[in-house]
């Protein structure tokens, strides 16, 4: 079953690729006309500051887990 209008701008759509620029993904399906059929996205949301945070909660040498 198709939309009968776009459900996304062209510039929503050029704000989605550019939110997922490597290490992020954008997968796209696309039909036979190259029409977009679905798509699904990853972000990469842990970084280097998180982990220092992670550490500094727990301490040195800590067996617990922390949830962020």
């Amino acid at each position: 079953m198709n939309a009968v209008e776009p459900m996304f701008t062209p510039q929503d759509w050029d704000q989605l690729v550019a939110d997922h620029q490597p290490p992020n993904v954008l997968l796209v399906a696309v039909d036979e006309t190259d029409a977009v059929v679905g798509y699904t996205a990853s972000r990469r949301t842990v970084s280097c500051s998180r982990a220092a945070e992670r550490r500094e909660l727990l301490g040195a040498g800590s067996t617990r887990t922390a949830r962020l």
